[in-house]
């Protein structure tokens, strides 16, 4: 499975018009945006929730279960079987680290 950033380097997710935005809420929008600029459905990854920690995933293609929305990406995925961390769970990260912080003040 592919880091946050390795597939941020490898893929090059496509923003979208609105400011910073990358997310698309249905398979069929993504689908259009992706044939709009002339890319197919193998420019399309759905964003799903981990079963078992609070990290979003970048899978390719559709999915139904536990989807957050979509994403285009510049590279096309190839298997179908390429999977990507989207965002990692690093709240408790940063909480020890204001914790640890606060009580070194």
């Amino acid at each position: 499975m592919l880091s946050e950033d390795q597939f941020m380097e490898t893929y090059n997710p496509v923003r979208l018009e609105r400011e910073g935005e990358y997310m698309l809420s249905t398979w069929d929008d993504a689908i259009e945006a992706a044939e709009a600029r002339g890319m197919n459905k193998n420019h399309v990854w759905a964003i799903v929730y981990g079963d078992e920690d609070d990290a979003l995933y970048a899978a390719p293609g559709f999915h139904h279960v536990n989807v957050q929305g979509f994403i285009m990406t510049e590279k096309p995925w190839e298997t179908g079987i390429e999977d990507a961390v989207w965002m990692e769970d690093d709240f408790e990260d940063e909480e020890e680290l204001e914790l640890d912080h606060s009580e070194s003040d």
